[in-house]
């Protein structure tokens, strides 16, 4: 998988006419590349399959580059949800039970796990945002794809989908 820096992402965004929204985008992401600079939090933007996550393993966030900057921010906020929940130690708790569990386990439990650390994640990326001034900025879009993602966890949680074929 070829890793991009924040530069390498940007400068492919500016080669195209940028829209105000994206522009707001690209202001946004550099602060919150600039909060995750301060805590060692690397980011990466790649093409990779699976699309965005926090890796606990390696402590990085990969960030799609196919998405525009304002979804790529709001995006990453919610990553670094997933960051701050692993960080504080609740992600041990839950680990066993919901990400952690075995592939072959598929559980109505260890769904809902998942569903309360994706609401929590979700949580912690307003707060974020709210730390550090930009929620103003972010606001309609980060509820937008709260809301759709939430929705779609949901529907997933009371599917009978493998665990593997929807998340």
């Amino acid at each position: 998988m070829k890793k991009y820096t924040f530069l390498e992402n940007i400068s492919e965004k500016l080669r195209k006419p940028l829209s105000q929204k994206d522009v707001k985008g690209i202001l946004v992401l550099n602060e919150i590349k600039q909060w995750c600079d301060k805590i060692g939090l690397d980011i990466v933007f790649s093409n990779h399959e699976t699309g965005d996550f926090y890796d606990f393993e390696e402590n990085y966030i990969n960030i799609s580059r196919r998405k525009g900057p304002m979804r790529q921010a709001c995006i990453l906020l919610h990553e670094i949800g997933h960051y701050k929940v692993f960080s504080s130690g609740l992600h041990d708790s839950r680990y066993k039970r919901g990400y952690g569990a075995p592939a072959h386990i598929d559980s109505f439990r260890k769904r809902l796990v998942i569903l309360e650390e994706e609401f929590e994640a979700w949580h912690k990326g307003e707060e974020l945002a709210h730390e550090i001034l930009i929620w103003e900025n972010v606001e309609s879009d980060f509820i937008q794809l709260k809301n759709d993602s939430m929705t779609q966890y949901v529907e997933w949680v009371t599917s009978k989908k493998k665990v593997r074929e929807s998340v």
